[in-house]
């Protein structure tokens, strides 16, 4: 039984059990039959690789940053060298028959991907091209493209999904999308051109989907779960760059487009019997709402007026979509 259809199930037996559908008995006899014995380890394995990829690739990148100043050739030659060696080792562990490091190896792979992108981005800024402040944007675009390319590359050759990721990862922001910190806790998101990320993300929905429900069913079963994660990745990038774009003060057309597209979602969620469009639209819509909310209230109401009137705001959405989906799942429960 494939991994999502099982986690899937997990989630129904768990929402009938708070439904009071079925006896705890009775989910307790599911629950044994769909559980997976090892699935609360394999999130926190999940979890703690995620941010150790994070932590690890974003020092790489810094002592790029700290020792390009000193001495930058031998020590972008090193980070070259050591990138070659961890992706050796982490094809070692993913390939080898046994696979009882293939985690770690993908892992590893990873990190030398993110190792590739800061060695190309030094090797460039050290040069004459670098010395124009209008051409570091395209040192910055090819550096992406080329680890973007090895990633994806990589992640359909050897079958994993953490190079997958960075590898979206790494398309979506060579678009134009960039983060940094400001210091004293303070990120800032800046999308250089919202506008055709939204439209690039939707293709990318769209590749996701037919990944997912043709190519893994027949030409690419071993790929299992690319569909979903390039699905997600394109949600991400289509609500937040139409959330950002809605922001702008007496813009009443992009604040339509944003609740529009919120709204599509659910509707197609509905059509298709996919929780992820469902679950998007609707915390979207919300984010939408409050927002509205936030800028025409705020100045006009004392904050625990404002809160208040959020609060009580929030329970009666969430009770109109818990009656809805109450109603749908009596509605799919009748014969014929």
């Amino acid at each position: 039984m494939r991994e999502e259809i099982r986690h899937k199930l997990v989630e129904e037996i768990t929402d009938w059990r708070h439904r009071g559908l079925i006896d705890d008995e009775l989910a307790s006899i599911l629950d044994k039959r769909y559980q997976d014995p090892g699935r609360f380890l394999h999130i926190i394995l999940k979890w703690l690789s995620l941010f150790a990829i994070l932590l690890l690739g974003g020092a790489v990148v810094a002592l790029v940053g700290l020792m390009v100043k000193d001495d930058p050739i031998i020590f972008l030659l090193f980070l070259l060298a050591v990138t070659m060696v961890t992706w050796i080792i982490g094809k070692s562990l993913v390939i080898a028959p046994e696979q009882k490091y293939a985690f770690t190896g993908s892992i590893l792979i990873t990190l030398s991907l993110v190792g590739l992108f800061a060695s190309l981005s030094g090797f460039m800024l050290t040069g004459d091209f670098a010395s124009s402040s209008k051409n570091i944007g395209y040192i910055y675009l090819i550096s992406i493209t080329v680890a973007s390319l090895a990633a994806f590359f990589t992640a359909y050759k050897y079958h994993l999904r953490w190079p997958l990721i960075l590898a979206l990862l790494l398309f979506f922001h060579g678009l134009g999308n960039w983060h940094s910190y400001g210091g004293h806790g303070n990120y800032f998101l800046n999308i250089k051109d919202a506008k055709l990320t939204a439209v690039l993300a939707l293709m990318v929905i769209a590749v996701g989907w037919w990944h997912q429900n043709r190519l893994e069913e027949k030409q690419l079963s071993k790929h299992n779960g690319f569909g979903h994660i390039i699905l997600m990745f394109g949600l991400i990038y289509l609500n937040i760059p139409l959330w950002i774009l809605s922001l702008t003060r007496d813009d009443l057309l992009w604040v339509l487009v944003f609740t529009g597209a919120a709204i599509a979602q659910i509707v197609v969620g509905g059509i298709l019997k996919d929780s992820r469009f469902t679950g998007f639209g609707v915390v979207f819509l919300g984010i939408s709402m409050y927002t509205r909310f936030f800028e025409h209230f705020w100045d006009r109401m004392s904050a625990a007026l404002f809160f208040f009137a959020a609060g009580i705001v929030a329970m009666i959405l969430g009770f109109y979509f818990e009656k809805l989906a109450n109603k749908n799942m009596g509605h799919n429960d009748e014969p014929g």
